[in-house]
């Protein structure tokens, strides 16, 4: 029996990635912050966004960057919400999530623009537009999740809503294209 060496990870990233967008949305709309009940959602998310990340980055399952813009900001996206998920479970003030999460939607929103720069996927202006929202989202939910307050929590939950559909509309058709396309795919 041949054993497929291809693995499309995507549809699995897509849906996690909205996952973690509506459960970060949640959470900031209780507005009581992330306490220890967070932590599994947060960790059991992270590491799933961290085997399928570094997967892409170390086998390079893709073609040629996709890899790179797919796998690298993925790993970034699983060490946000691994930390979170860590901060939450020993009750320690989310004041740290700030630092990692600002500079992270900063890289992500650049491979968005990379995305849309090389002209990545199928539908690159899509794309992109998720990764400049996913990295938004990071911003402001870091911000808000450090600082609290009503503005930049109704600012982070619309962000992340409207990256979850926006992830939602490209992982959707995806899931019923990807099996019929790969399906008599053999190394």
């Amino acid at each position: 029996m041949k054993m497929a060496l291809f693995i499309d990870n995507l549809t699995t990233m897509l849906y996690v990635l909205t996952a973690a967008d509506v459960y970060i949305a949640y959470v900031l709309a209780k507005g009581r912050g992330m306490g220890r009940e967070s932590s599994g959602p947060l960790l059991g998310l992270g590491f799933i966004a961290l085997i399928l990340g570094a997967s892409v980055d170390l086998r390079w399952p893709l073609p040629g960057g996709y890899n790179i813009v797919y796998g690298d900001p993925y790993v970034l996206f699983a060490a946000l919400l691994i930390s979170a998920g860590v901060m939450s479970l020993v009750q320690s003030s989310l004041k740290g999530i700030e630092g990692l999460g600002v500079p992270m939607g900063i890289f992500v929103i650049i491979y968005g623009l990379s995305i849309l720069e090389n002209g990545l996927s199928t539908e690159p202006l899509v794309a992109a537009s998720l990764f400049v929202l996913e990295g938004l989202s990071a911003i402001i939910a870091s911000i808000a999740l450090a600082r609290g307050g009503r503005a930049p929590s109704y600012a982070a939950i619309a962000l992340l809503g409207l990256s979850a559909i926006v992830a939602l509309a490209i992982v959707v058709p995806a899931t019923f294209v990807h099996p019929v396309a790969f399906s008599k795919w053999f190394p």
